[in-house]
Formats: C-alpha cells, structure tokens, sequence
C-alpha cells in the first residue's frame, strides 16, 4: 500500500470520527430563559381554562444536532402548532414550540415531554373554579381566561347589554369571588355585588352594560377572582337623518341671489360632516358661466351637524348664499353626507337682456352711450336708440336700429365672463347736441325686448 493511500484513509476515518460525535441538546424556558432539568412545574390554572408555556430546544454543542422526534404524553398537555420534524439545527441554533395545559377538571397532572433521547416531566395543577358562560346565538358559550367577548357595534350614546353566568359545577361551595369591571364604557347594570359566593350548583347572572360615548373600539377587562375576560364593543356614529335641501330663491332667474340650507325631519343624533355641491348645466348652445357659485367662493360648500340639530351649519350660519350667474341652464344642487346623497334643480329662463347700469354723455358733436348688462340667451341681435330733446320729443332720425347679432356671437364665443356684457355706442351729432335731453335703448333677443326707459344726458 503506498503511502498516500494510508494518508486518505487515515483522514477519511478522522472525519467520520468529527461528524459523530455526540451532540449535546439541552432544553430551556423562553421567558424568563432558564434551562429545564428532568422536570418542570407548569403552574396552577383553574379546570376549564388553559396556560401554555413556551420552550426551547437548543444545541448546546460544537456539532451539528438532529432533532427527529417531539412528543408529549399525558391528560390535559398538548403541543399546538408543532414544529415539522426532522430537522438538524447547527451548534448554538434553537428550535421554539409551545406546550399547552388544558385541564378539563380539578387536580394534579403530569405528563412525559420528549424530544429523540431527551425526556422532561412536566407537572400542572387544576384548581376548582366557577364556570364563566357567555348568552349569544340562543345559547351559552364558556369563556376561558383571556377570551375576548365581542359586543359588536353600538351606536355612541346608545346602549347594548350581554349577559353572564358564573357557575359553580363542583361539589364544594366557592369562597367569595371578587367582580370587578375596569373600563369606562361598560359597567354591570342592577344590583351588582362586589362580590359572589357560589355554593354546589349555584349560577349567578351578571348583566353587562356597554355605552360608549366616542366612536372607536371600547374594551374593558372583567376580573372573576383571578381570572379576566377582555369585552370589547364598536362604537359607531348614529345614522344621521335624511337631508333635505332647502331653497330660498323667490324669484329663479338670472342675475339672482338665493340661500341654501340642509334640514332634517328630526333631530340628529350623529355628529357629521357633510358638502353640498352647486353644478351647471348650460341650456343647449351656451357655454359655461363662472358667476353661478357659492358665496364662499367656489362651487363647494362644507358643513357640520352635531347630535341635536334640525339643520346643519356652514360654519356659523344655517345657510350657504349663492347667485344665479348670467347664463339660461339648470342649478344643480347635491348634497352629501352620512351616506346620502340628495339632489335639487333650479331652472334658470331664456329671458331677455337685464340692464345692470346706462350711462350717457354729451360731447360738442357727438353722444355715447355705455349699457353695462348681460344676456342669459347670448343672442342679442338688436339694438334700438331713440335720443329726446327736452320737451320729449324724439330728435330726427328717430329711433336708430343696430343689426348686431354677429357681433354679440363672437363676443359671447371669445370671452369667459357668461351672459355679461358692457356695450359703448357713440354717435355723431350734426347741429346742437346740447338740444339732446335723454335716449331710451331697446335690446332685441329671441327671448323678448329690454327697455332702458328714459337716461338723462351728463357731460
């Protein structure tokens, strides 16, 4: 044999030698990580309710460990959730698991834990305690320590109640149990004692009273002697009434103010927030008209409603002022608020041309005439002038027609201000035109005529 073949096996038998050497896995607490020897006290629980323990199986070796089995035997111990198995944890790794005692009655127990060569005996109590019991459905649920009892939702301000039973199912009576409800929405309605004792098949009934006061989630905890139960409630805002939308406008046309104003049929109990939306629809052929908004500028308005109130507040006020704008269409108001949504139109007229203003001025030999008005039709196509001297007799020509219909349609098409218009008209004046008292305009749309009546002449 040559002797780089003894060297390979030589060295082939040291490793071999390395990988089986013994592993060392020892077994520890978690909380508080304290090592366990060959037994363990789980601690005492009440027969009915369950404490679960969490440990660690750690390699406490330099090699790697193979862990192949986790097993526990014994009444009332279980190990939820175990681990999947093998599994080969390196030196200094862990592996977590969980053992559970559920007792179903009083006394002592133990059970084996084992994991491949290593083997714990675990040791549990079960004390005597009544059983807590919980109506819903139609029937009764027990509750263990730490349950959670689930009042649902609750309207804030409203209440809901839920009763308990507490039983003692032993053959021995209970010494007085303290009850003791901590948490600011529920409380045990009637009279409540301080204290219960419960002798062999005795039940007492607690009835527990939730009534929040803020929305959100309410939770207390309910202590029966040394067991506790975590009651919880979701407190929701009441449904708010049905909004109405009010209208204050007497007369629907251009040029308007009006108020809106959101009332309820009956008092609220919600507290809430809501917007109310103005929309226009231009009559067809018209474009958009910036003036139809709110007085708060904008075409959105927000408001409040607290528990009480008959009609909602735009800040202080009742109301939101709007105005009507210069454009034929229809208002569209909506409303929106504790899932409603409700809605109200106003029709807006073709009517003919409003003046807001006319002015007239006398020169040496010419006269103008500024008219400051607007037309919700955009369609103005006549302009009638007919100028009086001072005893009101109408100076030659007579009354001067404009043909002005196109001109109006590109001003209406080019510019962004609605229905408004200013319209300056100068005319030459041959002879004295300071014999020019007043003029009168007429202004021609397909909804009517607008008389000026008689303007006085200034300088």
């Amino acid at each position: 044999m040559k002797n780089g073949e003894l060297w390979a096996r030589l060295a082939v038998l040291a490793l071999a030698g390395a990988v089986l050497a013994p592993a060392q896995v020892a077994l520890f607490t978690v909380e508080p990580g304290q090592q366990v020897a060959n037994q363990f006290q789980m601690g005492s629980v009440p027969a009915g309710d369950s404490i679960e323990v969490r440990f660690r199986l750690k390699n406490t070796g330099q090699a790697a460990a193979r862990i192949t089995t986790l097993s526990i035997a014994g009444t009332g111990f279980s190990i939820p959730g175990a681990p999947v198995l093998p599994r080969t944890l390196a030196a200094g790794a862990w592996l977590d698991f969980t053992v559970r005692f559920d007792p179903g009655a009083v006394g002592a127990y133990s059970a084996s834990l084992r994991a491949d060569a290593l083997s714990v005996i675990l040791l549990a109590q079960a004390t005597a305690a009544p059983v807590v019991t919980v109506e819903e459905g139609g029937g009764w649920r027990t509750l263990t320590s730490g349950m959670v009892v689930d009042f649902g939702a609750v309207e804030r301000g409203a209440s809901i109640e839920r009763r308990l039973a507490l039983s003692n199912r032993s053959a021995a009576a209970f010494a007085p149990l303290r009850v003791v409800l901590s948490g600011g929405a529920f409380a045990l309605a009637g009279d409540a004692p301080a204290e219960v004792a419960l002798a062999p098949g005795a039940t007492v009934i607690l009835l527990v009273r939730c009534t929040p006061t803020v929305a959100g989630i309410a939770e207390s905890v309910l202590a029966v002697g040394g067991r506790s139960f975590t009651l919880r409630a979701t407190a929701v805002e009441p449904a708010m009434p049905r909004p109405e939308i009010v209208l204050e406008l007497p007369e629907p046309r251009s040029a308007r103010q009006g108020r809106v104003a959101v009332r309820f049929g009956e008092l609220s109990r919600a507290r809430a927030t809501g917007v109310v939306r103005l929309e226009f629809e231009p009559s067809l052929g018209l474009g958009a008209d910036p003036a139809i908004l709110f007085a708060s500028g904008g075409r959105e308005a927000a408001f409040q409603v607290e528990p009480g109130d008959t009609a909602a507040r735009f800040g202080a006020a009742a109301y939101m002022g709007f105005q009507t704008g210069s454009t034929a269409g229809t208002v569209i108001f909506t409303v929106e608020a504790g899932g409603y949504r409700e809605r109200r139109t106003v029709e807006i007229a073709p009517a003919p041309a409003g003046v807001g203003s006319v002015r007239a001025v006398r020169g040496a030999s010419s006269v103008e005439v500024t008219i400051n008005g607007f037309d919700n039709t955009r369609g103005i196509s006549l302009l009638s002038f007919t100028f009086f001297d001072g005893s009101g007799v109408a100076v030659a020509p007579g009354a001067i027609r404009v043909e002005v219909a196109e001109a109006f349609r590109r001003y209406f098409a080019e510019g962004a201000a609605g229905g408004t218009f200013l319209l300056r008209a100068i005319f030459p004046v041959t002879g004295a035109a300071e014999r020019i008292e007043t003029v009168e305009v007429e202004l021609v749309n397909a909804a009517g005529t607008a008389r000026t009546g008689p303007v006085s002449f200034g300088y």
